[in-house]
């Protein structure tokens, strides 16, 4: 340690920067906290809410910390939660059986995988968890799971619900002193431990009352008062004395979740509409909530006064101060608005995105959908509930983007096209009602835009889904003027557009599709010149002429070297030189499969052969990021054909919440890998950034490295595009070179025969390939 400080103090030159190194490698979760699914209260009186989106709680009156994938949490949007008092945990339960614990005052998770391995049913969603003393009751997809928190263990699991066919799924459960209730799509069963073993199917009763209820699908219970409330069907009934009444008082539509109140002596009914307290008397009193509000869970903390926690769909968490109480306050940690992300860009270090799964034909619409921006670490969000002039728009989603660094768009399933003005943060919509002049694809103005981008000069253009006689348009956000295209000749009346990238040449590379959404290809045109239609020029490519993977293309991007990438529901490949693809002959326009080599036998295969993309996007290295459909992210490196993987993500070795990505993108000036999932979006940060203009002195970190306690490598900072690093002994010994694409890389501090270095200063030369700048820097070693 006393060397280490000499050497600090020989050489002051040098800079500990320790939080450069811990960035890299690092991911960030950017999950919206307002789709809240259950509230609850530990023994300090701290609120703890489960979102789609993570969990979070509130201490004094505010929001404190909060938990996603990248703080442990096993996966976003659970399926079931509860406060165990005796073990001061929460547990909670997902949709793949996985059951989490946390500890409210160590900040831990800890995970039991046995309702999750159990196999033998091929379904095993935790949908709900009830709460004993020394237990706690799991009601899953196959049966009822007794398990004992405190040591950890399953104690029972009941499969065979009296007549019910066995590997019933339970719903809900109600607890009656050692009577369980469990409610089913079959009816309801009934078990008491102390009159017979669950295990065996005879010792449940089971009831239905089909012919009385007009259902036996009994979705919630609850037991209180020497009652039990049932929500079954559309409808809500209380079972007594061996009679069931239909309760007259709630609002029609059925009971989300029934809860008891902190003190246990009210008990609240939660619908998606409305909630009631009962009361001792059995009286159903409404809770004022605001119009058009859609509920998921309330909590009602009544040891001092009425407090009341409503958790709303999109809403975030409102307080009440009691039932009455028409201005709650509202608990919405910052954020994006929703879980959902599609068209992820990356302009001038700005994230933009439309808010939605998928187009909205294909996908249930989102009444909140719109777009959002994030920009120095904060959100812009606009939709119908952020934005007044968007309350009109008819549109079911958004979800393509593209833009300058002066306007963003966003095109829609129905509404055209939205623009936001950067210097003024104003959203204009760009429709018929507008003066756009574009054809709709459906009566009376539901114009669906498939795709956009931007080409040499800043103007928009984008394809018209179903439009005719116009397909294509172009759009100049100064003029604010449209100006209309003609399906091209190679495209049948049949067939439609659906995507779109300009490349350098300012080609436009269309995806088309059939009425059924089947590809038919992709479509290179250009326009030539725009005031004269006759001259323009395209070629369709396919997979029987042209040797694409797949005729359905998902994903098109140009890469650094000019090359053309091409994704499809079935694997990758790319085009050498695009500016030949319509002048050029036959051979021109044939797609290179991109191959990648078995390290153990050698052989060498099509890379993601059979693999759907989809989403592309590129570094300052040119190194690609391949989203794809059910395997996760790639990060790879290709050279003369051949693929090498340098990273792949998954959520069985990553924070990803999900292995379906739906879109990628790279922000070169901080390396920040933005990866939009079909629940939610995360970032990597990645080593490479684009380059600087000049060199001059790099920033080399951590500074000094210590063998035996630096973690990771060395980073060198401030490089420019492409350079050849030489690291230098005191005496000028060349220990290692490296040739880098982009502004920042790494170096694992061996020489270059795989050697650790001697104690001591070395030089770090960067040169680009000209010759024409050099940047310097100095790393102390520490062996």
């Amino acid at each position: 340690m006393r060397f280490i400080l000499v050497l600090i103090l020989a050489f002051p030159f040098f800079v500990v920067d320790i939080t450069h190194a811990q960035e890299l490698g690092t991911w960030e979760s950017y999950s919206s906290l307002r789709p809240v699914r259950f509230i609850d209260e530990d023994a300090e009186g701290s609120k703890w809410i489960a979102t789609e989106g993570g969990l979070y709680s509130i201490v004094n009156g505010q929001t404190d910390a909060i938990f996603t994938r990248t703080e442990g949490l096993y996966r976003l949007n659970p399926s079931a939660m509860a406060y165990h008092a005796a073990t001061g945990m929460i547990w909670i339960g997902y949709d793949d059986g996985m059951l989490e614990s946390f500890d409210t005052k160590t900040e831990l998770f800890n995970r039991d995988d046995a309702i999750f391995r159990a196999t033998q049913f091929t379904r095993r969603a935790i949908n709900s968890i009830q709460v004993g003393t020394d237990r706690i009751y799991i009601a899953t997809s196959f049966g009822v799971v007794v398990y004992d928190p405190a040591r950890r263990i399953v104690l029972d699991t009941y499969a065979n619900l009296g007549s019910f066919r066995s590997g019933t799924g339970v719903n809900d459960l109600a607890l009656a002193g050692t009577t369980i209730y469990a409610a089913t799509d079959e009816g309801l069963a009934i078990g008491n431990p102390a009159q017979g073993d669950l295990v065996n199917p005879a010792s449940w009763s089971n009831t239905t009352h089909r012919d009385f209820m007009q259902s036996k699908v009994v979705r919630s219970v609850a037991w209180f008062r020497d009652r039990l409330y049932a929500s079954i069907g559309q409808s809500n009934f209380i079972f007594q004395n061996g009679n069931w009444q239909s309760i007259n008082d709630y609002p029609s539509g059925p009971i989300v979740r029934f809860r008891l109140s902190k003190s246990k002596t009210r008990l609240i009914a939660v619908a998606d509409g409305y909630a009631r307290i009962v009361g001792a008397d059995g009286a159903a009193l409404a809770v004022t909530i605001p119009s058009e509000t859609i509920l998921r869970d309330v909590y009602l903390n009544d040891s001092q006064g009425e407090e009341l926690f409503l958790g709303t769909a999109s809403s975030g968490l409102l307080r009440l101060n009691n039932r009455n109480d028409a201005q709650p306050s509202t608990f919405t940690p910052s954020g994006p608005y929703l879980n959902l992300f599609n068209g992820l860009k990356v302009i001038d270090g700005v994230l933009i995105s439309g808010t939605s799964a998928s187009p909205g034909r294909f996908a249930s619409n989102f009444i909140n959908t719109g777009y959002v921006i994030r920009k120095e670490g904060e959100w812009i969000n606009r939709n119908r509930d952020t934005n007044a002039d968007m309350l009109t728009y008819n549109a079911n989603s958004y979800y393509v983007s593209a833009g300058t660094p002066s306007h963003y768009f966003f095109g829609s399933w129905g509404d055209a096209i939205t623009m936001h003005v950067v210097a003024t943060n104003e959203t204009v919509v760009l429709n018929n009602d507008a003066g756009a002049n574009i054809n709709p694809s459906a009566p009376p103005n539901f114009t669906v835009v498939p795709g956009m981008d931007t080409d040499s000069n800043g103007r928009l253009w984008f394809p018209v889904y179903l439009g005719n006689p116009n397909t294509l348009y172009q759009f100049d956000p100064v003029s604010r003027q449209f100006k209309g295209f003609p399906r091209y000749q190679l495209v049948s009346v049949s067939e439609h557009y659906f995507g779109l990238m300009v490349d350098s040449f300012d080609q436009k590379w269309i995806p088309i599709v059939d009425g059924s959404q089947n590809g038919r290809g992709l479509l290179v045109q250009d326009q030539g010149n725009l005031d004269n239609i006759s001259d323009d020029s395209g070629v369709l490519l396919t997979q029987s002429s042209n040797n694409l993977p797949n005729n359905k293309i998902q994903a098109v991007l140009q890469d650094r070297r000019g090359e053309v990438w091409v994704g499809t529901a079935e694997g990758v490949a790319r085009f050498l030189f695009p500016d030949r693809i319509i002048k050029g002959n036959a051979a021109d326009r044939q797609a290179e499969r991109l191959r990648i080599r078995n390290q153990l036998t050698g052989d060498v295969t099509f890379f993601l052969n059979r693999t759907s993309i989809t989403s592309l996007a590129m570094n300052a290295a040119n190194e690609k990021w391949i989203g794809t459909q059910g395997d996760g992210v790639y990060h790879i490196r290709e050279e003369g054909g051949l693929v090498s993987i340098i990273k792949h993500f998954t959520s069985n070795n990553s924070p990803l919440p999900s292995n379906n990505v739906v879109s990628v993108a790279v922000d070169d000036i901080s390396g920040v890998v933005y990866i939009a999932t079909d629940v939610g979006l995360l970032s990597y940060t990645d080593v490479v950034t684009s380059g600087v203009r000049e060199m001059e002195s790099l920033k080399v970190f951590p500074n000094p490295y210590v063998y035996d306690r630096s973690m990771g490598n060395i980073t060198i900072e401030g490089l420019s595009d492409e350079t050849r690093i030489h690291i230098l002994s005191v005496d000028g010994k060349l220990m290692q070179r490296l040739d880098v694409r982009g502004g920042r890389t790494t170096w694992n501090a061996l020489d270059q025969f795989g050697n650790r270095l001697s104690t001591g200063v070395y030089t770090v030369i960067a040169v680009n390939p000209d010759g024409s700048q050099k940047g310097v820097g100095k790393v102390a070693i520490v062996r």
